[in-house]
């Protein structure tokens, strides 16, 4: 009787696998046509992913390179206060100059002077572009420079270092010599093989003609060299420049002055009470911290890369809830299938891995698809791209990190909770 219940065990076994067999491949094939949609919309999702990840780090270390990027002078501590509208009255340089002088007096003679500088604009905000040319060479002019009317202490107040010569003093009037202080970059490409001191260019004189009448005037004396300073954009060089100082502005160039002091409320207080004594008729003025004006300098950069960035953290999402939902969904399906291999002795974290493989496919994929877009995508956005290579390896392996880990997380959970099925009332219920 033993004997004949062995043979029969024996020749049942491959009846039992091949029906054990039948019941994995169906309980599979079951889900295989949903499957497969579900997988390739998150394959795309990864694609998209991947591509806006790539993008939105690019434009992030665009920002973080321009805030490293030295403008060459100190906007730390300092506010500007300057004049919405000019009233009547000021349309003569002296006017102008008149107006810096008293106040800078006024808060020099106050308990606990603030340091006050005056400036015709301010740096990183566009000055006047004006042509110039050198005495003696007037075939010399290749383009115009950039033009800032200054006040007394404006180097020292802004720590621009003075390279060469001294910057001008309270000396230089209206009827004294006219001075001019320049930029390194002027210097060097005018004056590339000699030293630039005691060198003498005329304003405004375009092709042997002055642009205003004001203009014709005596050839200004370079006194000083100083070191560049970027006037227009972090993402810009430094552009040649002249300092004139505001006491020998000339009509053509009057400019309403903008007061720089140092960040203390109290100066602030000290230097409108100056500009209100010195003209009742002066608006109130407005005041900003130059911090702000250096921040304002790449507002459009940080826009550009908080929205991308944003979109990608959406794209990321998106991606990970539908790998979340596919294998979720997967699981549910497949119950029965998975108590049967846990009920023949297979090992949970087996399982584990392989409903994770499945839910890696459709990223993996998506990720190379993706990846092949995104270098595609930076040729376009190369125009918006600073301080960093628009195909910068580490920028899309950051990106593809960052996917595939969220993707990992979200087959996790489900795949998790599969383990803790119970073989046999999942076997029972089915």
């Amino acid at each position: 009787a033993a004997t004949g219940l062995v043979f029969g065990l024996a020749a049942a076994l491959p009846a039992l696998r091949g029906g054990l067999e039948r019941t994995l491949r169906e309980g599979s094939r079951g889900t295989t046509g949903g499957n497969r949609l579900r997988q390739a919309l998150i394959a795309v999702q990864a694609a998209f992913s991947i591509t806006l990840l790539v993008g939105a780090g690019l434009l992030v270390g665009t920002v973080v390179g321009l805030r490293n990027v030295d403008p060459g002078f100190d906007a730390e501590g300092l506010l500007a206060v300057s004049l919405p509208i000019v009233p009547p009255g000021y349309d003569r340089p002296e006017a102008y100059s008149d107006l810096v002088d008293r106040v800078r007096a006024a808060t020099e003679g106050t308990a606990g002077p603030a340091r006050v500088a005056a400036t015709s604009s301010l740096p990183l905000e566009r000055g006047l572009n004006f042509p110039v040319a050198i005495e003696g060479r007037p075939d010399a002019f290749e383009g115009a420079v950039e033009w800032r009317a200054v006040g007394l202490g404006y180097f020292e107040l802004l720590d621009i270092e003075v390279l060469a010569g001294r910057v001008p003093d309270g000396s230089h009037r209206t009827d004294s010599p006219p001075v001019v202080v320049v930029s390194r970059g002027f210097a060097d490409h005018y004056f590339p093989d000699e030293p630039a001191l005691g060198q003498r260019i005329e304003i405004g004189r375009w092709r042997g003609e002055y642009l205003h009448p004001s203009l014709d005037r005596p050839a200004a004396e370079i006194v000083a060299v100083v070191a560049d300073v970027r006037d227009r954009s972090p993402k810009q060089a430094p552009r040649r420049t002249i300092y004139v100082p505001f006491s020998q502005v000339p009509l053509a160039l009057t400019a309403t002055p903008v007061f720089l002091v140092e960040g203390d409320p109290g100066s602030v207080t000290t230097v409108r009470s100056a500009l209100e004594n010195a003209d009742a008729r002066l608006p109130t003025p407005e005041v900003r911290p130059m911090d702000d004006v250096v921040a304002r300098s790449i507002a459009l950069e940080r826009f550009n890369a908080q929205l991308l960035a944003a979109l990608a953290a959406s794209a990321l999402l998106l991606t990970a809830v539908g790998v979340y939902g596919v294998i979720a969904c997967t699981v549910n399906q497949r119950r029965r299938e998975m108590g049967i291999r846990v009920a023949l002795g297979a090992a949970r974290t087996r399982v584990v891995g392989m409903i994770i493989r499945e839910g890696m496919t459709p990223v993996l994929l998506g990720l190379v698809l993706g990846g092949v877009a995104s270098l595609w995508l930076s040729r376009l956005v190369s125009s918006l791209v600073w301080g960093i290579a628009p195909d910068d390896p580490r920028v899309l392996g950051a990106g593809a990190l960052v996917l595939v880990v969220a993707a990992l997380l979200a087959s996790w959970i489900p795949a998790r909770q599969a383990t803790r099925l119970d073989p046999a009332r999942t076997l029972g219920v089915e």
